[in-house]
């Protein structure tokens, strides 16, 4: 029993962490976009 909690908590961190590294791979992708977009703006002008 306590060892399929054990497991049960392991998977839960795992998906919280990935849920994380997803959440920030978005922001950091974002952020990207945005330098780019601010960039090709400045060539323009």
């Amino acid at each position: 029993m306590t060892a399929l909690l054990r497991k049960g908590n392991t998977l839960s961190k795992e998906l919280l962490q990935r849920g994380m590294l997803r959440r920030f791979n978005r922001i950091g992708y974002l952020l990207c976009l945005a330098k780019k977009q601010a960039a090709s703006a400045a060539w323009i002008v």
